[in-house]
């Protein structure tokens, strides 16, 4: 499989977005069968703000802005 450069340019500055608006990482590491976060991303996206120990205080409180999870979904997309 060719290495695609722009997508893992996006890939990295979605990790980077989140954790400056954040204050951690979105996962440790990006495989789904070792970490529980990620597993989220890939299979529940529309669930990883609701789930993710960072995030899911002011996603309840509706403080998360739905266009920042947006792009943050499209940015750390797996495809």
């Amino acid at each position: 499989m060719p290495f695609k450069g722009a997508k893992a340019d996006v890939f990295s500055l979605g990790v980077l977005l989140f954790s400056l608006a954040f204050g951690s990482a979105p996962f440790n590491w990006a495989n789904k069968s070792e970490d529980k976060l990620f597993s989220f991303l890939v299979n529940k996206p529309k669930d990883f703000f609701r789930l993710h120990p960072s995030t899911k205080i002011g996603y309840r409180a509706g403080s998360v802005n739905f266009d920042l999870q947006d792009l943050l979904l499209n940015m750390l997309s797996s495809n």
